[in-house]
């Protein structure tokens, strides 16, 4: 089987948090393992894939820490990335208005950051767009789903210039076999 990477772009910003957050550094000693500790130590390239296990239980203890765990910190945790992210690499598309086009490359996007898992992209109709991880994204990853709804509503926001809502169809972390879920917005 392959390893699952994930690239150094979406892994920077979860090693500065837990490394900016000075308050809280005794909590991440007690939960993370050595081998987290010593990767929160190495310097974090963009362009390089790293071990998607570490990234993941850095990322659960930056969650559980500063985000107690709370879906709607998630999702703006995703907004604020999403953002980041896509207003600079995809900044012409976005300022363009296309949400179609974005939409489509989307899932070209998810292979560029994760090695694993796929991510379709379904229109419904000219305002609703369904998006689906397969079983082979981290099922169990409850949170990490809310930052990604996050990170869409974020980019299709920038993207369309109103708010965009979701709801979950599908819960692979509640014994679904993949994750599913609807944004919709006023046409």
């Amino acid at each position: 089987m392959l390893e699952r990477k994930v690239k150094g772009t979406a892994v920077k910003d979860v090693v500065i948090g837990v490394r900016s957050d000075k308050i809280h550094q005794k909590e991440y000693e007690e939960i993370l393992s050595g081998e987290a500790k010593n990767f929160l130590n190495q310097r974090i390239m963009n362009s390089v894939w790293y071990s998607y296990e570490l990234y993941a239980e850095i990322y659960k203890a930056l969650m559980k820490v500063v985000g107690k765990n709370n879906r709607e910190i998630m999702i703006k945790w995703g907004r604020n990335f999403g953002e980041k992210i896509m207003g600079s690499i995809y900044k012409n598309l976005i300022l363009g208005g296309d949400v179609k086009k974005l939409m489509q490359i989307y899932p070209r996007f998810h292979q560029m950051l994760y090695n694993f898992g796929a991510l379709t992209v379904k229109w419904i109709s000219d305002s609703e767009v369904l998006l689906t991880y397969n079983e082979e994204y981290d099922k169990n990853f409850e949170m990490l789903y809310y930052s990604n709804v996050g990170w869409t509503q974020g980019a299709i926001e920038m993207c369309l210039k109103r708010k965009v809502n979701y709801e979950f169809l599908k819960k692979s972390w509640e014994g679904d076999d993949y994750t599913q879920f609807k944004l919709f917005w006023t046409p």
